[in-house]
């Protein structure tokens, strides 16, 4: 009877060993598996931003090569929900999009410093920058 008992205990404690070091491996591929997922994904992200960044610079840059005369001459631009004209820290001008329309949104910062008019004032804003800000 001790031999049954005894043989009960091994077997007990092989399969215990070997369902343990089983988790162990299966853990172990799965924390691999993940951390590659992890990696594409963040390569995926960092990707589509990047391209993103690169989409949102063309487009300000396309309203400020034909820089409006006031800011709200830029309702008509398809897709912009903000814009200012800034003169060092100071808002000379700004347009903003009805609410119902405003939602996720990216802006962007560029400096123009070239003749810029705002309004009725012809003279030239040397050290404007404009922020516009469109959707994502």
């Amino acid at each position: 009877m001790l031999a049954v008992a005894t043989l009960a205990v091994a077997l007990s404690a092989y399969a215990l060993n070997f369902m343990m070091r089983r988790f162990a491996e299966f853990s172990l591929v799965h924390d691999a598996q993940m951390a590659g997922s992890s990696t594409r994904a963040a390569e995926v992200f960092r990707s589509y931003f990047a391209d993103r960044k690169d989409e949102f610079r063309r487009r300000a840059e396309a309203i400020i090569a034909d820089p409006p005369a006031r800011m709200a001459d830029l309702a008509a631009y398809e897709g912009l929900l903000r814009a200012q004209l800034l003169v060092g820290t100071e808002v000379v001008d700004t347009w903003e999009a009805p609410a119902e329309t405003l939602g996720r949104s990216r802006k962007i910062v560029i400096d123009h410093g070239g003749d810029v008019s705002v309004g009725a004032a012809p003279a030239p804003l040397a050290d404007a920058r404009f922020v516009v800000e469109l959707p994502c």
